[in-house]
């Protein structure tokens, strides 16, 4: 089982960075070992620089937010997994519009500017942006070595995040893993295969860690790659081994 990680995010000045090599430093990798506490397993062992992702299963929910995997279904009425779906090849590389996460919060607000951060890493990563999505993490100190959990919900789906302040305004943050959006992926791989009927094996939200994912997706012209989402919410990547 892998653990999403991120760190070094320096919350007062630079809450909403719009990329993770921006000048606020946000580092992010993946880590081998058991999920943290509240996230299927026992506590986390010590991060790696790298590691070797694993993919994790699903499992449907009964109602409300989870952490597993949900039946949830787009407005409209989309067609179940396994179905080949049309849709427009985009003129250009799909990216995710973080100016739809609205303005970040004032400085001086040190949970809210993690709220923000985790809201941004989770729409980020599931690469479309969910208006119901939402983060409460109580009241966090802004003091080195404070610790605090914060409760993410995005299109249904719960995440855990842990979250230890490295400093007066800095933070990291973990959790296990995260749902993205069978529309995104599919959108992102039309763009790959210049192809408008593909199909991502997966429902339409699909929790995963990184990197080998376990979806496949398929075009109707025989195209087949794995996917390979970011760690630190910039994409997907598609590979045709």
């Amino acid at each position: 089982m892998s653990t999403l990680v991120r760190r070094a995010v320096t919350a007062l000045a630079c809450a909403g960075a719009v990329t993770a090599a921006s000048a606020c430093g946000l580092v992010a990798y993946v880590k081998d070992g058991e999920l943290p506490p509240d996230r299927d397993g026992p506590a986390a062992s010590a991060p790696e620089p790298t590691a070797s992702p694993t993919p994790d299963p699903s499992a449907p929910a009964d109602g409300g937010p989870t952490d597993g995997a949900s039946p949830g279904a787009t407005p409209g009425g989309a067609s179940p997994a396994g179905e080949f779906r049309d849709g427009p090849v985009p003129a250009e590389k799909p990216s995710f519009d973080e100016g739809s996460l609205g303005p970040a919060p004032p400085p001086g607000d040190f949970t809210a500017s993690v709220e923000y951060e985790i809201k941004r890493f989770v729409n980020a990563f599931g690469m479309e942006y969910d208006p119901e999505s939402s983060v409460e993490c109580g009241e966090l100190r802004a003091e080195e070595g404070a610790t605090g959990s914060c409760d993410a919900t995005y299109a249904g789906h719960r995440a855990v995040f842990e979250v230890t302040v490295t400093g007066p305004d800095a933070f990291e943050y973990e959790t296990g893993r995260l749902p993205v959006s069978r529309e995104a992926v599919e959108e992102r791989y039309r763009y790959r295969t210049g192809q408008e009927r593909v199909r991502c094996d997966m429902e339409e939200y699909a929790m995963v860690t990184s990197a080998s994912s376990g979806i496949v997706c398929a075009s109707a012209a025989g195209d087949r790659a794995q996917v390979e989402v970011s760690s630190d919410g910039s994409g997907v990547a598609f590979d045709e081994r």
